[in-house]
């Protein structure tokens, strides 16, 4: 099995499916559960924030293919903090 093969479910239920599509963009982590997700694809989404579901899928790709452009992003976007 592929390692981003639940990822790749996630993609394909959002696509077919607003909700969660709606979720994916506003609480990832929440979907872990329902896709059955493992600990590196749970740690994926908890570090990430898409703008879009097009996006989300270019995360996922850079992630699975271990592109250190898509890691040095995840390192930088997981020291910000928000204000508020």
């Amino acid at each position: 099995m592929a390692p981003d093969a639940g990822l790749q479910l996630l993609i394909g239920a959002a696509l077919t499916d607003k909700e969660v599509l709606e979720v994916l963009l506003r609480d990832p982590l929440s979907l872990a559960g329902r896709f059955e997700l493992t600990m590196p694809e749970r740690r994926f989404l908890a570090s990430v924030q898409a703008r879009d579901l097009e996006h989300f899928a270019t995360l996922v790709e850079s992630w699975s293919s271990g592109e250190p452009s898509a890691r040095r992003w995840l390192e930088r976007t997981a020291r910000l903090r928000i204000a508020g």
